[in-house]
């Protein structure tokens, strides 16, 4: 409930997983069906490890794959042609070079599909569409520079920041050794210590060597493997330059795509959990969906997105003008439920849950249906 949860922001446990995200985009190989011995290091040693390592030159054959849905992947067959769900399984060669360079390809049977980042020139090309798109920085983005806050960056002292800001919502342990794309790696797991959170635990993998982040598992607590993201193989070697140099094909479409200048976030003091999350609805990921506003409460891994009355109402409102038949298929995804203000509607998948109460209001989170009524008690009663 809000509160009896003093959680920290749910960016602070998810940060350590988008270094994992940022670093590799594949699944694990079974290089070996034994764990490697390794030298023994703490909690608190691999994170600072983890910390105080740069992006190393690489290259590797990565893969993600997502379950995102759950049940409801079944809806899938429902949609119209070229509409799809979140999940299934994608392979990616990366290459990461010098500063500012980086190449992503997605390969399949008859086309590809590029990112090439090679110092200020970034292009995307697909060739099944035979098109190429040049990405020009907005004229107001800030450039990169190194903050005095960065200046004075201490790998051991945010360690220690860090365990000790998730230590009264998560427990952090040493999984068994392992391999992952044919290297020996250490497992730190994230496990949320509330029993109504959606998350059974996430596992980050750290290459023993060079400390890299190998890939992350998102296992959800009905043990669904909703995420996994993770080298499938990988050398630690600078790539050839060329590899990084995108000239388009001259029959090929071009066209220009300005970028957005970017913002930084600055951290903020964590409210008391009996009141809405101090990130203002403008910039949290929970702010809107179209068109309908959300306001987060709680922190951590429960944290809580809020509706105001009749959302529901305005939510289909906004989507039957776009898309009807996404209209049908919300519709048909929830469920009837009871609640203590009449009977309300209710969807569920691995990681995240929605409950839609009489008024129209709409609470989400990633936290079961137990936990959504109890908070509906506190938002509406």
């Amino acid at each position: 409930m809000f509160r009896t949860r003093k959680f920290v922001r749910i960016a602070v446990p998810v940060a350590l997983g988008g270094l994992a995200l940022g670093a590799a985009l594949g699944t694990p190989s079974l290089a070996s069906a034994q764990s490697p011995t390794l030298p023994t290091v703490t909690t608190s040693q691999l994170v600072t490890d983890v910390l105080s390592t740069k992006p190393a030159p690489l290259s590797g054959t990565v893969v993600a794959s997502a379950s995102l849905l759950g049940s409801l992947s079944s809806l899938s067959s429902q949609l119209p042609g070229g509409v799809s769900l979140p999940g299934g399984t994608a392979t990616v060669n990366v290459w990461v070079g010098a500063s500012r360079q980086f190449r992503a390809q997605i390969l399949n049977s008859s086309s590809e599909r590029d990112l090439y980042v090679n110092g200020s020139a970034a292009w995307l090309w697909n060739s099944s569409s035979n098109q190429a798109i040049e990405l020009v920085p907005s004229s107001t983005a800030q450039s990169s520079t190194v903050s005095p806050a960065m200046a004075t960056y201490d790998p051991q002292v945010e360690a220690t920041n860090l365990l000790k800001a998730l230590a009264p919502t998560t427990s952090i342990s040493l999984g068994t050794n392992t391999y992952v794309g044919g290297r020996p790696a250490y497992v730190l797991r994230l496990t949320p210590l509330d029993h109504n959170s959606l998350f059974g635990y996430v596992d980050i993998y750290v290459d023993a060597s060079t400390s890299q982040v190998l890939g992350v598992d998102v296992v959800a607590s009905d043990g669904t493997q909703a995420l996994s993201v993770k080298f499938s193989g990988v050398t630690f070697a600078a790539p050839d330059p060329n590899v990084f140099v995108f000239t388009p094909p001259a029959t090929a479409s071009v066209k220009k795509e300005v970028l957005p200048s970017t913002t930084t976030m600055s951290g903020s003091t964590v409210p008391s959990s009996s009141t809405p999350s101090s990130s203002s609805p403008s910039t949290s990921p929970l702010s809107s969906l179209q068109g309908v506003k959300f306001t987060p409460y709680g922190h951590g891994w429960s944290t809580v997105a809020v509706s105001s009355s009749g959302a529901y109402s305005s939510l289909i409102a906004g989507l039957s003008t776009k898309d009807p038949q996404a209209v049908g298929l919300l519709k048909g995804a929830l469920q009837s439920v009871s609640t203590p203000f009449g009977e309300g509607k209710f969807l569920s998948t691995p990681l995240v849950d929605v409950l839609v109460l009489p008024n129209g209001t709409i609470l989400a989170g990633s936290v079961n249906q137990t936990e959504l009524l109890a908070d509906a008690s506190l938002v509406v009663g």
